[in-house]
């Protein structure tokens, strides 16, 4: 779980500065908030278009314990997590599916999950 945390807050970190970087209009924030939390942002014109916190879950509550994903950029609830799961061979991730319920079932690698998230905070730049 580590691991693929660490992996998603550089692709979003790097993917952040990509983004302002070729567009003009774009200005974007990545905080890395302790070791298990970052916030990112995306600002259109100065306008909030984007934002969202991830953050390492350790509650086994209902939820139980993953990478979790809150599209309102506070600490405290989420929207979404992945879990690693043991498999035959294997280690992977697993959406709960609360964006996509069509991801439910699959296994996701550190890449896939990452790539997720990122989907989720770019989909009003897409729209």
């Amino acid at each position: 779980m580590d691991d693929s945390f660490e992996y998603m807050a550089k692709l979003f970190e790097g993917s952040l500065e990509e983004l302002s970087r070729r567009n003009s209009e774009i200005e974007t924030n990545f905080r890395r908030i302790d070791a298990n939390t970052f916030d990112a942002a995306i600002y259109r014109n100065g306008k909030a278009v984007g934002q969202c916190q991830i953050r390492i879950e350790g509650n086994f509550g209902v939820g139980g314990a993953g990478i979790a994903y809150s599209n309102d950029g506070r600490s405290g609830g989420y929207n979404d997590m992945v879990h690693v799961v043991v498999g035959a061979n294997v280690l992977f991730l697993k959406p709960m599916g609360m964006f996509y319920l069509g991801k439910v079932n699959e296994q996701l690698s550190q890449q896939g999950a990452a790539e997720y998230y990122w989907s989720r905070l770019i989909q009003s730049l897409q729209q």
